[in-house]
């Protein structure tokens, strides 16, 4: 995610401290090895038990907890899942 919250002249790094992701359960869990420099705190899903939630417990979820959701999904915490 080179240059996703940086600003001209600073290092993502240092743009970045304080944001932390959560990782929906469409990404692996193994990228939080590979953002844990960048993203320190950052999780998945299911190390918060939020594996088999639903979508706007996942969203109160980041927003109460001060993360940012990642996903792959295209949809918005208003559109449920069909089922």
């Amino acid at each position: 995610m080179p240059g996703f919250c940086r600003e001209p002249g600073t290092s993502a790094i240092d743009a970045c401290i304080g944001l932390k992701l959560l990782l929906d359960q469409n990404l692996s869990f193994r990228l939080l090895d590979k953002l844990a420099a960048a993203y320190p705190g950052s999780t998945q899903v299911k190390f918060v038990d939020l594996d088999q939630a639903d979508d706007l417990t996942v969203w109160q979820f980041t927003k109460d907890n001060g993360f940012t959701i990642v996903t792959s999904v295209k949809r918005g915490p208003h559109q449920e899942k069909a089922s």
